[in-house]
């Protein structure tokens, strides 16, 4: 009877077969990432899905992502395999093994069989790294290993230190090869960002920003030593990237400018914000439109400047200027002189615009130390700033004139069929149009600072969505204020009067 109802009521175990494979854990010190993809028809859009699990099977960090379009299975394993990588990396997880389930997949990342032509160009992987002029995608391979679970992945980019050395070194090397000529600088807030990741305080800010700063290799390593003292693996970190231009000791003469960030590019990019997410014509057309007006502007500007050199050029010759008193000039015979301050001293040449310090040799502008011997001298400092910051060479910058043209009803008909825009395929959440700022980066919202109405008295606050600041205007206040005079004086006038009339 037992039997029969264990039979009746009890589910039978379902046996396993001994040959299906089963996740195992990695070995340590390395992690395992399980991907996979689907595809959705009712929304036209495809689902990765990846987690990330250490030895023991507990779960270090997942993602999710979707796709606005439509993969085959292929195309889909392979943007997943992607995609982990790159999660891997974002995270900070170097060791890892991923696992698919694609056999094709596999013999063409391995180089097996050829790759189809809708994976072909997930052979190689693209890892992101930070340059002068932003985020840059360069490629690195990938080390392809098996395991007892399945089919398995391992990224070379458990190596960390050489992969970022061999990215670096590549994207110079193109520079190099591609553009001779020119000089390729490294941003310092870029550079700072991946050095402050493994080696963040003030103290090293601060050094790090002196030693960016230095104009001369003497200053730069005395720097670098302190560095050393207080940080060896941040000192072994930055002299690895001193093949790369960083600092200003390292600037050549040519380019006349001691600029250390990408600001000019940022700029650039603030600007057209608001062009970038119109089709590409109308983009352009937009981006004319504002370079065309902003060249007249700068040649109406510049015809208010009375003296010879840009205004800002003069600021900055101003502070030199006040920086000079501290000097003493020796002169040596001719135009050669020696400046000293206390135990420091540099030598100066007029005659070809050279300092010891290489700050005027960098930038084009006479130092302190330059302006010391220039007063010794009783000459005028502005003529030993260079042509390049000259008025005249700002009006020639200026001179040529971008045309305007007929908009497009203006447009000759081609007897081509017009391009229809795609299908515009609006995202659940809001478009993002601000850049994503550094975690240490200050917010350009203003405080909320209270104020104080000059009329009234009322205190107000810098949020204008408060009902008080909303319906508290100047005008309004102002006029209250009269009406509340005007009674005081009236009723001021009625009680003359009264007195008056009684003879007091």
């Amino acid at each position: 009877m037992l039997e029969e109802f264990q039979t009746a009521n009890l589910k039978l175990s379902e046996v396993r077969n001994k040959d299906e494979v089963r996740w195992e854990a990695p070995v340590a010190p390395w992690y395992k990432v399980n991907s996979d993809a689907a595809n959705f028809t009712s929304n036209n859009s495809t689902e990765l899905r990846a987690i990330i699990r250490d030895r023991s099977g507990c779960v270090e960090t997942a993602f999710s992502k979707s796709l606005p379009l439509l993969l085959g299975p292929l195309e889909a394993e392979a943007k997943a395999l992607e995609e982990r990588l790159l999660f891997s990396w974002d995270v900070g997880v170097r060791d890892v093994l991923f696992e698919c389930d694609s056999k094709i997949f596999y013999d063409a990342v391995t180089g097996c069989s050829d790759p189809p032509l809708v994976i072909s160009h997930i052979t190689e992987v693209k890892i992101p790294i930070m340059c002068s002029s932003g985020l840059s995608a360069v490629t690195a391979p990938m080390a392809i290993t098996t395991g007892a679970a399945g089919v398995g992945v391992g990224s070379a980019v458990n190596k960390l230190n050489d992969v970022v050395a061999m990215i670096a070194e590549g994207l110079v090397q193109t520079f190099i090869d591609n553009w001779p000529q020119y000089e390729h600088r490294i941003c310092y807030r870029h550079l700072y960002n991946n050095f402050r990741k493994n080696h963040p305080g003030v103290l090293i800010k601060e050094m790090f920003w002196r030693a960016t700063k230095a104009t001369y290799k003497g200053e730069f390593d005395r720097v670098m030593d302190e560095l050393k003292e207080i940080d060896v693996d941040g000192h072994s970190w930055l002299d690895a990237h001193s093949t790369t231009k960083w600092a200003r000791h390292m600037f050549s003469e040519d380019g006349l400018t001691n600029t250390i960030l990408n600001n000019m590019c940022e700029s650039f990019n603030s600007k057209i914000l608001k062009f970038r997410s119109k089709p590409i014509i109308s983009m352009l057309e937009c981006i004319r439109l504002y370079l065309m007006t902003r060249f007249q502007e700068n040649r109406k500007k510049i015809l208010r400047v009375e003296s010879n050199i840009c205004a800002k050029v003069l600021k900055r010759l101003h502070k030199e200027k006040l920086a000079a008193c501290r000097w003493l000039a020796c002169w040596a015979g001719q135009t050669q002189s020696e400046v000293k301050n206390g135990l420091q001293s540099f030598v100066v040449d007029l005659a070809i615009a050279h300092c010891s310090c290489r700050k005027w040799d960098i930038n084009g502008i006479p130092c302190a130390h330059a302006i010391t011997c220039i007063f010794f001298n009783r000459q005028d400092v502005e003529q030993y700033v260079h042509p390049c910051y000259h008025v005249s060479t700002y009006k020639a910058c200026y001179e040529p004139i971008i045309s305007p043209i007929n908009g497009q009803n203006m447009w000759r008909p081609s007897g081509v069929t017009p391009v229809q825009p795609p299908i515009k395929r609006r995202p659940l959440s809001r478009p993002k149009k601000k850049r994503a700022r550094e975690p240490n980066e200050p917010t350009s919202r203003k405080a909320d600072i209270s104020k104080q109405c000059k009329a009234c008295a009322t205190q107000l606050h810098s949020n204008y969505t408060t009902p008080i600041r909303r319906y508290h205007t100047k005008s309004r206040c102002t006029s209250q204020l009269q009406q509340q005079q005007l009674k005081s004086k009236a009723e001021k006038d009625k009680g003359g009067h009264i007195r008056d009339s009684k003879g007091f």
